[in-house]
């Protein structure tokens, strides 16, 4: 049995689809197909509870007292291992894997970082250790050593 809706319903109607598609209404349940009783099921959706948002406070980042940092340091350390190491085997190939073998701390007594960081000329694996004090932008690499 079809029933004729007349042409002005039809916007609201499929006004309400696109906002039940949207997901933007709770209680989208089509109708059921009894004539006699028609029932909607109304989902409840849990309310978003407001909590504050706090910012957290960062910590500083470790540095000497000239403000280099622990990335200045590797950084500084594995571009000072790759020209003397590719001086010393200039027929290897040289990788400085100063992101993820890297270790480094500072140390506050002669305000400098000791770096080690790990490397490879050709097959051979090394270990690269330099003393790093200075800036960011201007690091100064002493006792530099791998074995």
């Amino acid at each position: 049995m079809s029933t004729n809706i007349p042409r002005k319903a039809l916007v609201p109607i499929a006004l309400l689809a696109s906002l039940c598609a949207a997901g933007a209404l709770t209680a989208c349940d089509p109708p059921s197909g009894n004539s006699s009783a028609s029932s909607s099921k109304a989902s409840k959706t849990p309310k978003a509870s407001k909590t504050p948002t706090t910012t957290p406070t960062p910590t500083p980042e470790p540095a000497t007292t000239t403000g280099l940092t622990k990335g200045g340091a590797t950084s500084a350390c594995g571009s000072y291992a790759k020209d003397a190491l590719g001086r010393e085997y200039p027929s290897l190939k040289i990788k400085v894997h100063s992101l993820v073998d890297a270790v480094a701390g500072l140390n506050t007594t002669d305000d400098l970082w000791n770096v080690n960081i790990g490397a490879e000329a050709g097959s051979a694996k090394l270990t690269v250790h330099c003393d790093v004090s200075g800036t960011d932008q201007a690091p100064v690499v002493s006792n530099f050593q791998a074995w």
